[in-house]
């Protein structure tokens, strides 16, 4: 990821609008592929983020694009650093640590039928490729 790139990611991230609904985004119903999908970002969080579990039905992927920062996963501490990402599985318990810390993170929830494709991906950060990070 370039400077230059993630500023301008950034920026776009700042035009998008809070979900009026948490659970409901586009769908596309497009057989095994993600549906019913929501983007949002966070750069400031709140104190009952930090505090209290979450959980949902939901995929959720969340993109470190600046900032470093944890999460606890059920019970299992992650940290995600600038340029890296975890997808969290439909209802692992989470929540963020340091929430008063600057970050700019994206966050992609969605619904999938088959889980199998993303179980390497389970309690672990990976680092954006260039590819993944074009795409976004």
């Amino acid at each position: 990821m370039t400077k230059n790139a993630t500023s301008n990611l950034i920026n776009c991230m700042g035009r998008l609008p809070a979900p009026a609904n948490y659970y409901l985004g586009q769908v596309a119903d497009c057989g095994d592929l993600p549906n019913n999908v929501l983007v949002f970002a966070r750069s400031t969080f709140s104190t009952w983020e930090e505090r209290h579990d979450s959980a949902h039905h939901r995929f959720m992927l969340v993109v470190a694009l600046r900032g470093t920062g944890e999460l606890c996963v059920n019970e299992r501490l992650l940290r995600l650093n600038t340029g890296e990402t975890v997808v969290l599985f439909p209802h692992q318990l989470h929540h963020y640590i340091n929430t008063h810390e600057e970050r700019h993170w994206l966050f992609l929830t969605f619904e999938q039928a088959a889980a199998e494709p993303l179980l390497p991906l389970r309690n672990r950060t990976v680092r954006l490729t260039p590819a993944a990070f074009a795409t976004l």
